[in-house]
């Protein structure tokens, strides 16, 4: 069996997560046994706690989560561009 759950991360999948939770054993069920975790940076850095949200047209939406880590490409490129304008307004 597979279990869906793995996914992006930072995302929360209610799929898996009714999936994991239906194939658990009733003693299993409990919601202390269920435990949803925060996402955590795999580099040093940390992260804010509110992501920022943004639309996009729907031709760079598509390019964009067509990369193989989008919110890593796009992390890198809000954090240069940033930096890049900070460093103007100094």
């Amino acid at each position: 069996m597979v279990n869906p759950v793995a996914g992006l991360p930072g995302k929360v999948n209610s799929e898996a997560i009714a999936f994991t939770f239906n194939h658990m054993s009733p003693s299993q069920r409990s919601l202390e046994n269920l435990k949803l975790r925060p996402f955590r940076p795999l580099g040093e850095t940390a992260l804010a706690d509110k992501p920022l949200c943004v639309k996009v047209p729907k031709d760079v939406d598509a390019w964009v989560r067509s990369q193989p880590n989008p919110s890593a490409w796009l992390r890198d490129v809000i954090v240069a561009a940033a930096e890049q304008q900070r460093q103007k307004t100094e």
